[in-house]
């Protein structure tokens, strides 16, 4: 007998296992309860509780320990779903969904937890009158800190997509009351600026700003912080005081990296741009930081837009060095830069790093020897870039420049043979065909023989 009850006792608890809900974490504290249909390497196909859709909520989304646990427990396959109807993801409408299209009533006994999520997903689907409800209710019997993260956050969310950032602030404050750690404080902060500087208070913003700004010694949260700083400063109308009292703290301590990157955005300004001042600033940032490439790229820029090439020309080429994608980039710019102190050679030699590959690269080389006066060369390259290529479509893109290289020469014939050959090839589109029959009018009118022929150009 007793051992047909421990039977009987297992069984209801795999019953139970089997009925009970899935819950996901997302990045923001807010839990979605419900139960998973699916997981691919994209994210999860999940049915929230009195939803009838699937939604998609993608990896990138999910809190990292949640996600961890997830990918652990199911078997992750790379494939998407069968069906035919795509899931919907998780994001605002473009037209506002009823509700009894939507959501199934609440259930009396819901917990807060369901409410929040509930809510949350009203508000994602622009429905904000059947969120508020959701939400006071869920304020009532809320006791778990996590559970009130979530809830002034959800709060929070309601009020910013309701254009009340006055009222997103104070949720935002009393979650970061409650924040459990140094990471979450520094989400709410990045969260709660800019919400009180939309609502005019710029002094409590520039007072959690400053916290912020305490908090990080480098990388993205610091530059937010700054980028913040200034503009509390500029809305308030006293960036210029702010300036000289960065300034005045740079005299005493001129290595100090929080307030030369504070000074460097307010001297890059777009509205009012101090270049020397900047690269003053920059060149002492890099002797701190030798490593952080992103001051030398603007350093680079400042001293082109500057012109002086000279110190432009070494940066380029240290960055060229450090960089293992978008070397051409760099090419270019050393390419131009040579050119521009009158050593046509040095350019050259760079321009021979970029590959033949593509007619975007083989027509830029072909400039560059059209302006170095090496017509033939740059003739030769687009003719062979013509015969190597693969595509129709850079064929066709070098064809139409070979054109203008005849035109430019006077090689009227030539070119209208090139022309030619592009409209009567099938592979052309109606597009090309027309920009072609267009050069080919432009090439006759140009040689005096337009009287001779009849072009007639179609409509896309």
């Amino acid at each position: 007998m007793a051992t047909f009850k421990t039977i009987l006792i297992v069984i209801c608890m795999c019953l139970n296992l089997s009925l009970m809900s899935d819950e996901i974490k997302l990045k923001d504290n807010t839990f979605f309860k419900g139960k998973i249909k699916k997981a691919t390497s994209e994210g999860i196909y999940f049915q929230v509780e009195g939803l009838d859709k699937v939604i998609l909520i993608k990896w990138s989304k999910i809190d990292k320990d949640s996600a961890e646990i997830l990918k652990k427990k199911l078997d992750i396959k790379k494939e998407e779903p069968k069906s035919k109807e795509k899931p919907a993801v998780v994001k605002p409408a473009k037209r506002k969904i009823k509700k009894s299209k939507l959501l199934k009533p609440v259930p009396l006994d819901a917990s807060a937890k369901y409410k929040i999520s509930l809510a949350r997903v009203h508000i994602d689907f622009n429905n904000s009158e059947d969120a508020k409800p959701l939400l006071e209710s869920a304020e009532n019997t809320v006791s778990n800190p996590d559970e009130k993260r979530n809830l002034y956050s959800t709060f929070a969310y309601y009020h910013k997509k309701n254009k009340q950032p006055g009222k997103a602030s104070e949720y935002l404050i009393k979650r970061l009351e409650i924040a459990h750690d140094e990471r979450d404080k520094g989400y709410t902060l990045r969260e709660l600026i800019p919400e009180l500087i939309k609502s005019g208070d710029y002094d409590l913003a520039e007072k959690h700003c400053l916290v912020y700004l305490d908090m990080f010694e480098d990388g993205y949260d610091l530059s937010n912080a700054i980028n913040n700083l200034v503009k509390i400063h500029v809305k308030k109308g006293d960036i210029d005081d702010f300036e000289r009292k960065i300034e005045a703290l740079l005299n005493s301590d001129k290595n100090n990296f929080k307030n030369l990157c504070i000074v460097l955005k307010i001297y890059m300004r777009r509205d009012k741009p101090q270049s020397k001042k900047a690269i003053s600033t920059l060149e002492t940032l890099i002797s701190i930081k030798e490593k952080n490439t992103w001051y030398k790229k603007v350093l680079s820029d400042l001293y082109y837009r500057t012109q002086d090439f000279e110190k432009a020309i070494i940066l380029t080429e240290e960055l060229f060095k450090l960089q293992d994608r978008d070397k051409n980039h760099y090419i270019r710019r050393l390419v131009d830069l040579y050119k521009k102190i009158e050593q046509p050679e040095t350019a050259f030699a760079w321009l021979n790093k970029i590959e033949n590959k593509g007619s975007r690269n083989i027509i830029y080389k072909a400039n560059v020897l059209k302006d170095m006066k090496k017509r033939d060369e740059a003739r030769k390259l687009i003719e062979d870039g013509i015969n190597d290529s693969d595509k129709y479509k850079d064929k066709v893109q070098l064809k139409f420049h070979l054109a203008g290289i005849e035109r430019n020469e006077k090689n009227y014939n030539s070119a209208l043979d090139v022309y030619k050959g592009i409209i009567s090839n099938d592979k052309s589109s109606s597009k090309n065909k027309n920009h072609a029959k267009k050069g080919l009018f432009d090439t006759l009118n140009q040689a005096g023989m337009l009287d001779k022929v009849q072009i007639s150009i179609d409509e896309d």
